[in-house]
Order: structure tokens, then C-alpha cells, then sequence
């Protein structure tokens, strides 16, 4: 392909045509202060149309000599000839050629080259403009291309994984906002996002309700909407509000055996771990000691919580009846 150096009026070159555009980033600052400084360094590349110019790499660019003020740009310019893969071709490999792109300027990309390649050309393709792409990966990256743009954009800001995003393009688009929206304003860990997607899409089909229904209920937009509150705190409510949801029983014997620990009261240092659930019978007790006069102290504790009436009432399963208990 051979490119043409031109002087080309800013005024006709197309800013709002994106096909080819591959950068997600739109800050233009640095290069505003650069271009101001020392000029352009490495000219835009275009390809000619009867009226207009296409850009095909350097967007920001020029949208940085327009900025200045400039009317006129120095540019490698193609043939109005040149077809739509050779240009994706040009602005894939001026990209990856000046950076190391992105997840999701990488899925942007294969998007181009899978208009004309099946998936074992467009790995060879790719390579050759420089995306070490290989067969697990072209798969992600075309999931990827699928998602809504707000989507990707919370994976550029590393709101969520990508795992996360996969999970939520796979839903109803306004489910996939609600969950989005969520996970932007709380900010909670990759870990209890995903606790939170698998309950809220367990509740969902329990309940007979989409995610953006279950998400608009009163109570749970009290939480979001409460400014008294840590976004940790709301974190932590609205997990134990879709706990409580999913499983409303396994939940009151929390409530339950919470409220008999408090009657018992042991020292801090002894913990009583019941069994995961509650489905087994097995129970735990954790207690540190740094020498024979602290041991012995934990250990008359111990014999107390033996004849404790509320340590019993967990055996005999009257921790289900809540209504003894409050």
C-alpha cells in the first residue's frame, strides 16, 4: 500500500466517521501540549473519498490539531481505492505498532479482520499486524466485541472483570445496566461481585422476576439511596438482603444463632463457629492463649458455656423457633 504525503484542510477531513477507529482512550491533553510544542511528529493516516477524508489512524491526532486551532494538517494519505480491509489492516497495524493495545481495542480489531477471515485465518492475520492472538483468546475477545459500549467501558475503568462483564452480556440489556450501575457506585470486590451476580440470578429465577425488576425493589434502593451509610456498609446490607432472599431460612438461623451468642456472651477471644449452613452438626470452637494462667482462664469459660441454657437451645434446634429467641 502506498500512502501519498498530502497538506489536507481540516474542514474536510470526516471526524464523525469511526469505522476505523481502534483507541479507546479520549484524553487528548498530552498531546495537546506536545503538538503545541515541537508540532506533529507523526502524521494521521487517511483515505481519500470523492468529497471527504476518512481518517484511518490517528484520530486523536487531529482532534488535538483542531483543538489548536490548526486549518490544515500534514497526512499519509491511501487511495480512495483502497478497500475496507486494507484500510482495517493500515489502522490495526499502526496501533498495535506505536502501543500495546487494550482488551478492548484488541476485540475491536479481530472485530474488523472477522468481517473477511474465519478463526484460524484471523490468528494468522492478527499476528501479522501485531496481535499475539491465540485460539482461547479470539474467543473471549469476540464475546467481548458483543457487549454494549457501557459495559466496556466499566472494564476500561476496572469497575468489573472481564469474567463479570462476559456473565452480564449474557442477560437482558436492562438487567446487565442494573447489575453495571450496581457494581460502578458500590465498587465492591471482583470476588463479591461475583457472590452477588450468582444470588440476584438465583432470586430471579426463584422469584419468576428479571434482575432490573428484583434491582428496583423499595427496600433495596433504600440502601442505595441512604447518604447516613458507608459504601461498605451498603455492600454488606444489600449481600445480606439477597442472602436473606435466596434463602430465607438458612438466614433466620443466622439472625438466630447471633442473637443466642450475644446472650451467652463469651469473651472475644473464643469463637463458636456453627457448621456451614447449618446442614451439619459438627460445630467449632477457636481460642488463642499465650500462656498456662490465659489457657486456664479460657478454659473456665468453657465449662460455663457448657451449662449455658442458651448453648444448649443450639443443640436441641430451638434455634429455629425465632420467636423464642426475640
Amino acid at each position: 500500500m502506498l500512502f501519498s504525503p498530502q497538506t489536507i484542510a481540516l474542514s474536510i477531513v470526516d471526524v464523525a466517521d469511526t469505522t476505523y477507529k481502534i483507541s479507546t482512550s479520549e484524553s487528548i491533553e498530552e498531546l495537546l501540549a506536545s503538538i503545541n510544542c515541537i508540532g506533529l511528529l507523526s502524521p494521521p493516516i487517511l483515505k481519500k473519498n470523492p468529497r471527504t477524508y476518512t481518517i484511518i489512524s490517528g484520530f486523536k491526532r487531529i482532534a488535538a490539531c483542531i483543538n489548536l486551532g490548526w486549518t490544515t494538517i500534514e497526512a499519509r494519505v491511501v487511495d480512495y481505492k483502497a478497500s475496507d480491509l486494507q484500510c482495517a489492516r493500515i489502522a490495526i497495524a499502526d496501533n498495535s505498532a506505536n502501543r500495546s493495545l487494550n482488551f478492548i481495542e484488541q476485540s475491536i480489531s479481530l472485530s474488523m479482520l472477522l468481517n473477511y477471515y474465519d478463526d484460524k485465518e484471523v490468528i494468522r492475520e492478527a499476528k501479522g499486524l501485531g496481535l499475539n492472538i491465540n485460539a482461547s483468546l479470539l474467543e473471549k475477545l469476540k464475546k467481548t466485541a458483543q457487549l454494549s459500549s457501557e459495559i466496556k467501558k466499566t472494564i476500561l475503568r476496572g469497575t468489573i472483570s472481564l469474567t463479570i462483564a462476559l456473565e452480564l452480556g449474557k442477560m437482558d440489556k436492562p438487567s446487565a445496566m442494573a447489575l453495571s450501575q450496581l457494581f460502578e457506585s458500590l465498587n465492591p470486590t471482583f470476588n463479591i461481585q461475583k457472590e452477588m451476580l450468582t444470588m440476584v440470578k438465583e432470586i430471579a429465577r426463584i422469584k419468576d422476576l428479571s434482575i432490573s425488576q428484583l434491582l428496583n425493589d423499595k427496600y433495596f434502593l433504600s440502601i442505595m439511596e441512604n447518604g447516613e451509610i458507608s459504601r461498605n456498609q451498603k455492600v454488606q446490607k444489600i449481600r445480606y438482603y439477597f442472602k436473606k432472599m435466596r434463602n430465607p431460612v438458612i438466614t433466620q438461623f443466622e439472625e438466630n444463632f447471633d442473637c443466642l451468642m450475644q446472650r451467652i456472651d463469651l469473651p472475644d477471644e473464643i469463637k463458636l463457629i456453627p457448621p456451614d449452613n447449618f446442614e451439619g452438626t459438627k460445630y467449632s470452637i477457636v481460642f488463642n492463649f499465650q500462656n498456662p494462667k490465659e489457657f486456664e482462664f479460657k478454659k473456665e469459660a468453657l465449662d460455663k458455656l457448657m451449662l449455658h441454657p442458651e448453648f444448649i437451645k443450639i443443640f436441641e434446634k430451638e434455634i429455629a423457633d425465632y420467636k423464642s429467641l426475640h
